[in-house]
């Protein structure tokens, strides 16, 4: 992958739920992809959202920051952004920086779907 590719994987699993499967770096290239994703789906009136973080090695300030965007929108609904299988070093910059207070993150997206009464 070049230093510009995201891949992004919108699937919905039982009840409905909305899935972003993440492939890639999280940085200033790649979030306006992400941020488009996710708001699209919010403007659905998609309010609760998992997010599988799996497969990305790498997130900066400019996705953290679409992540506590996204947050924040789902927010005025009542809904929830949840993480789902960071890898370490994902997690690590989450708990770092907080976010781990804000957002609901779960080993697997079975967690995350429990959670949510699904």
């Amino acid at each position: 992958m070049s230093q510009v590719d995201l891949l992004i994987n919108v699937t919905r699993e039982a009840g409905g739920i909305p899935v972003i499967r993440l492939e890639g770096e999280v940085d200033i290239y790649t979030c306006p992809q992400l941020k488009e994703t996710i708001l699209r789906l919010i403007d659905d009136g998609e309010y609760h959202i998992i997010i599988d973080m799996e497969k990305v090695p790498y997130i900066d300030s400019a996705g953290l920051g679409v992540l506590v965007g996204a947050r924040r929108r789902v927010g005025e609904h009542d809904g929830s952004i949840s993480i789902v299988n960071p890898n370490p070093s994902v997690y690590k910059v989450l708990e770092i920086t907080r976010l781990t207070k804000i957002f609901e993150v779960y080993q697997d997206k079975e967690g995350a779907l429990t959670a949510l009464g699904r």
